[in-house]
């Protein structure tokens, strides 16, 4: 509905009133609202949980002009630390318009889905860190793995929640560092 709105007020479509006056000027040129017919060649594929375990497949296909306003955008991870900054910083609403409505706690979360994709973007505002976890699978633990890396770069004390191997077979384990300035770590 507020998509629509935008689009009269506007006198545009959806999707250039948001290039306009979200994405120009926060200079986010990865981000579009994605139009049907255009081929996006750098978009992950989505997908859901397979019949069997351990098994996935491709995510239902929802038309672009189904979901406006609502799982439309496609982002790159650059791109959604620039609009979580926005936010704190009055560049795209009022700060204490933006406390009002996403509340004014030291950490943000914003989240959003679409069939196939879930995104995850945690911000530190006292320490203007930002976590984006972008997942191309509903069955990636996005949301719990955010918050257990912000907790990793502030504290060095997050567990990070269990996680499911992926699919594809390839083993990711092992331990990982953050290397200078940060000198936490983590193992999988």
């Amino acid at each position: 509905l507020l998509a629509r709105i935008l689009e009269r007020v506007g006198g545009k479509p959806y999707g250039d009133v948001i290039r306009e006056t979200v994405l120009d000027p926060l200079g986010m040129a990865d981000t579009a609202h994605e139009e049907l017919g255009v081929v996006y060649p750098r978009l992950a594929r989505g997908y859901q949980p397979g019949p069997g375990v351990g098994e996935r497949a491709p995510a239902a296909y929802v038309a672009p002009d189904v979901k406006i306003g609502g799982g439309s955008l496609i982002a790159s991870a650059t791109d959604l630390v620039r609009f979580a900054r926005a936010l704190d910083t009055g560049d795209l609403i009022p700060a204490a318009l933006a406390d009002s409505l996403l509340g004014a706690g030291p950490v943000r979360d914003l989240s959003g889905r679409a069939p196939g994709f879930n995104a995850v973007v945690m911000r530190n505002r006292s320490r203007d860190w930002t976590v984006v976890v972008l997942s191309n699978s509903y069955a990636v633990t996005a949301n719990s793995l955010a918050p257990a890396l912000l907790g990793l770069l502030g504290s060095g004390a997050a567990a990070l929640p269990d996680l499911t191997p992926a699919p594809s077979g390839l083993d990711w384990s092992g331990a990982y560092a953050w290397r200078p300035p940060f000198d936490n770590t983590f193992t999988l």
